[in-house]
């Protein structure tokens, strides 16, 4: 799974190459950072972080949109009105000359994981995978 990841991570063409994937129920969610699509935080004017991209993605496969309508997603509050899957989320980051690095979220995107019901967050601190179990 971390190769798989990684050689997702070298294929982005920019300085900054995160991929995040969500594992739930056999079902495998994969979100990069982006470009140009919105904002995380205070951390960027420009860019969503792979963590918010990939939970977007993951709310849009498990919120099924009820009679025919279709269901507005709020990444930030959509735990409070739907009943989520146990999910384990791996963050990883790669250097544009191809070196695994440290792919710790940042406290807004930590802020965002722990109001979702992860069962673990797996990322690389520079030195070995941590795995952390909420």
């Amino acid at each position: 799974m971390y190769e798989f990841l990684y050689d997702q991570a070298r294929s982005i063409n920019r300085r900054h190459r995160h991929v995040t994937a969500i594992v739930y129920k056999n079902h495998v969610i994969i979100g990069k950072n982006e470009l140009n699509s919105g904002r995380c935080g205070k951390h960027s004017n420009y860019s969503v972080h792979s963590e918010v991209s990939c939970m977007t993605k993951f709310l849009k496969l498990a919120i099924k949109p009820t009679h025919g309508k279709k269901v507005k997603i709020n990444v930030n509050n959509a735990c409070k009105f739907f009943k989520l899957p146990k999910i384990t989320l791996i963050n990883v980051r790669v250097l544009s000359n191809g070196i695994v690095a440290e792919s710790k979220p940042c406290d807004d995107c930590m802020s965002l994981i722990e109001k979702y019901p992860i069962c673990e967050l797996q990322y690389h601190d520079g030195e070995k995978i941590v795995i952390k179990k909420f």
